[in-house]
């Protein structure tokens, strides 16, 4: 059974394509009006086509609950490694210069007396990354749209 992390880059993919695809349609919609309804009829029809088979395919893939995401257990995380940086740095008064500074979460590993395995942190981790993206995103795409409402 193929993992349902693997299609994760191809979901990706083809969510680009169609957010590409969507884009210039209706500005080709928008300048050339005798194109209107042909336009509009294409779209609705993909729609209605991807709908379907959104549907067919459900009934064939199977649900897997989540064993550890990283929503579930970024708090913690976060808490864990408030108290082990707190009890760290207690034990730890000598500072090796060899040695590469910490980043908050990794107080939360085994290896510096935290609780929770590398793996789980360095995908809290990311997560923190991925919101920092997605949070600098939004105000880019609210400038872009209201830019193209007034053209």
């Amino acid at each position: 059974m193929k993992s349902i992390s693997r299609y994760a880059g191809t979901f990706q993919i083809v969510l680009n394509i169609g957010d590409i695809t969507a884009i210039v349609a209706t500005s080709y919609i928008k300048d050339y009006s005798e194109h209107f309804y042909t336009m509009y009829t294409a779209i609705t029809g993909v729609l209605l086509i991807s709908i379907l088979l959104f549907f067919i395919a459900y009934r064939y893939s199977t649900c897997i609950q989540p064993y550890d995401t990283v929503l579930t257990k970024f708090i913690q995380v976060c808490i864990n490694a408030y108290r082990s940086k707190k009890s760290y740095q207690q034990r730890e008064r000598s500072y090796n210069l060899n040695e590469q500074p910490l980043s908050f979460l990794d107080y939360a590993k085994i290896v510096h007396h935290g609780q929770f395995q590398d793996r789980i942190v360095n995908d809290a981790k990311a997560l923190v990354r991925t919101v920092i993206v997605f949070s600098l995103l939004i105000p880019y795409w609210i400038m872009y749209k209201i830019g193209r409402a007034h053209v």
